[in-house]
């Protein structure tokens, strides 16, 4: 990645770096991960094209790790609303936002099954990004796995128990307790399409959850 000797590196950490151009004021992200979770992201964003997702800028291999340039997302992950005090219309926003994301992926033809706070990102028009696609499978060549690789704490229990049967709704499950608990204690506050939305996406019986989301996009959106 030669063009990234024009940018000065703003902040590093263990697993990426931040990057800005003097000239131009524009931002990128390094990301350095394992190989293997490296070729499935890298294979995910080259087939992506929305507003959604990180726009996917280089990549090369160095050593034992794959190395990926990314747009920079301006913004806070979902762990933010952990802090904050939402009014009605903003979780109402941050929800359907969230959603129109994860059906924009599921139409694009992949499984993230790696929902979770830090997965998620809201910018200051609450639009939201959904981003590390390590572990997404494509849903015309799924790959069968004896185990989870993404958090166990947002886990659908169909992954543990009935792994081969995962499929877009076990994402609705991850989203549904990514919110839950990245808004806490403030969950019985929220609007009541908000909760009832929440618990449908998390049922723990994946019959139970949406056989897609564009009902409840429908409901967020009147």
């Amino acid at each position: 990645m030669k063009w990234l000797s024009q940018y000065n590196l703003m902040r590093c950490g263990c697993k990426q770096e931040l990057y800005v151009s003097e000239k131009t004021g524009h931002k990128v992200i390094l990301k350095k991960t394992e190989i293997q979770s490296g070729v499935i992201e890298v294979g995910v964003l080259q087939k992506l094209d929305g507003n959604a997702f990180p726009k996917l800028l280089d990549y090369n291999i160095c050593g034992d790790e794959m190395h990926i340039a990314l747009q920079f997302i301006e913004g806070n992950t979902f762990n933010l609303l952990r802090e904050a005090k939402l009014c009605s219309f903003t979780a109402n926003q941050l929800l359907l936002n969230a959603l129109v994301s994860l059906d924009e992926l599921h139409n694009s033809g992949f499984i993230h099954c790696d929902i979770k706070p830090e997965n998620m990102i809201f910018d200051s028009q609450f639009h939201v990004y959904i981003i590390d696609f390590g572990t997404a499978q494509s849903v015309q060549y799924r790959r069968v796995r004896d185990e989870w690789r993404g958090s166990t704490l947002f886990m659908p229990p169909e992954a543990l128990y009935t792994p081969e049967t995962v499929d877009y709704r076990s994402d609705y499950y991850s989203l549904g307790k990514c919110i839950e608990m990245s808004i806490g204690h403030e969950l019985e506050l929220l609007p009541y399409n908000v909760i009832t939305c929440l618990e449908n996406l998390g049922a723990i019986i994946p019959n139970e959850r949406p056989s897609d989301l564009s009902e409840w996009i429908k409901i967020l959106k009147t």
